[in-house]
């Protein structure tokens, strides 16, 4: 694909519209002249249409074809078009394959991603985790592109300032964005955890002042009583879902609360997270593909832990994954998060137990950081809430979640002794006291029982 030195903005971005509405991919770009004209080598290396700033597909070779949908970075949209679900292929022989396609809408090359349809076989396949990566290197490419594009066209020096300072803005999360990227957010004012009594699992709502989030969501038993725990908060919209990893007792809960969202008007999710897994460790079962399914029904894009601090106006949330990927439990490949909530805390562990801790510690993940609340990891069990782990945390408060008489015995004496050194009698059990609730002010902390 070629454009004459003299072509305009206007043309080229004609060009790439034909092209891709008429799903011809180009093997080469030859431009490289310093004109308007250039657009099309501006989006051979970006794969940004840098008149809308928005992505667009451009292999560049064989192996590039047949991995674009994963391996391409993505420059997310702040609100991510309806429908939209992205995909990876590219996977190991016998996996299921998810293929990215353009949209035909008219005047722009924004990335659609088509609901995956899936072939039932006898033997459970492995679905990879859809991914939305980012890059830096990708954002300061926007943002350099967007500088240069309306003064080459002829714009004026203030409207070029405008013009870049918005990209910039959507590059960077802007006002919409839901995630911002080492960004804690204002710290100040109040939140609310409400560590909820889903029997033998786990889920915590965390509310602020301008933004709600769910991590986990008990077993499938526990969805109509999260539901009704969501309208009793008043909660119409979860800004995020995160899996801490993919066990019943933790995602279960999840596809009836997708599918709720999906068919009802007082419930929206935004976002999703979950965590990587190695091949061999992606779930084959039916909870989780239900918990897919869920995902796509609401045409959302499952998002990938990465280290990320995600703005919730009165608070922040620092996304911590698991360092590890060579464990022989899923629960250690569990993510971890750190809310920050003016001068208090709280860390919430997934299933963490000793070979994630210890992976945490040695590699610096948790360096400086102290809570005041820790949800005790798995359930209070014995191979979790290690005694290197809590000198580094340092937690005043604790929080079990854990079924009344469940059969593994949880929480084993040995971690609530471990606990008892820095939190006393401060110690809650969703088991004995039903949902617990911890309100901050951003200075003190308040705690309520629902027994």
């Amino acid at each position: 694909m070629s454009s004459h030195p003299g072509s305009t903005l206007q043309e080229a971005v004609k060009l790439s519209l034909f092209l891709r509405d008429n799903g011809i991919h180009p093997e080469q770009v030859q431009d490289f002249y310093p004109t308007p004209g250039t657009i099309s080598t501006c989006m051979y290396y970006t794969e940004l249409d840098p008149y809308t700033m928005e992505p667009v597909y451009v292999p560049k070779n064989t192996q590039r074809k047949s991995h674009a949908a994963c391996a391409a970075p993505i420059l997310s949209a702040p609100e991510p078009p309806a429908g939209a679900v992205c995909t990876e292929t590219g996977r190991t022989a016998g996996s299921d394959r998810h293929k990215a396609g353009l949209s035909g809408r008219t005047g722009t090359a924004r990335r659609q991603f088509p609901k995956t349809v899936r072939k039932r076989t006898a033997t459970p396949q492995r679905r990879r985790i859809p991914t939305k990566p980012q890059t830096i290197f990708q954002k300061i490419t926007a943002a350099l592109i967007a500088a240069a594009l309306p003064l080459l066209s002829g714009c004026s020096l203030d409207d070029a300032e405008s013009y870049l300072t918005d990209t910039i803005q959507q590059a960077f999360g802007g006002e919409d964005g839901a995630e911002a990227e080492n960004n804690g957010g204002s710290g100040t004012g109040s939140c609310t955890v409400h560590f909820l009594d889903v029997g033998q699992g786990d889920s915590e709502l965390i509310v602020t002042d301008t933004a709600a989030v769910l991590i986990d969501a008990g077993e499938q038993s526990a969805a109509d009583d999260i539901l009704a725990d969501l309208q009793q908060y008043g909660i119409t919209k979860l800004d995020w879902i995160i899996g801490t990893h993919p066990h019943a007792d933790h995602i279960g809960g999840f596809p009836d609360i997708l599918s709720y969202a999906a068919q009802n008007s007082d419930l929206t999710i935004s976002n999703v997270m979950i965590p990587q897994l190695p091949d061999d460790m992606i779930p084959t079962t039916r909870t989780y593909e239900k918990f897919l399914d869920g995902v796509d029904e609401n045409g959302l894009i499952l998002t990938q832990a990465t280290d990320i601090t995600i703005d919730l106006g009165s608070a922040s949330l620092e996304i911590i994954p698991s360092p590890g990927n060579d464990y022989s439990s899923l629960n250690d490949y569990s993510i971890c998060a750190y809310l920050t909530c003016g001068d208090t805390s709280f860390f919430f562990t997934g299933d963490a137990s000793k070979p994630e801790e210890k992976d945490l510690l040695r590699s610096g993940a948790l360096d400086g950081i102290q809570a005041d609340v820790l949800k005790v990891g798995h359930h209070g069990s014995r191979e979790s809430s290690t005694a290197d782990f809590l000198a580094q945390l340092q937690p005043s408060y604790a929080v079990i979640s854990c079924g009344a008489g469940n059969s593994y015995g949880h929480p084993h004496s040995e971690a609530v002794e471990r606990l008892q050194q820095y939190c006393g009698d401060q110690i809650w059990r969703t088991d004995e006291s039903g949902t617990v609730t911890i309100q901050s002010d951003g200075a003190s902390l308040t705690v309520s029982t629902e027994k």
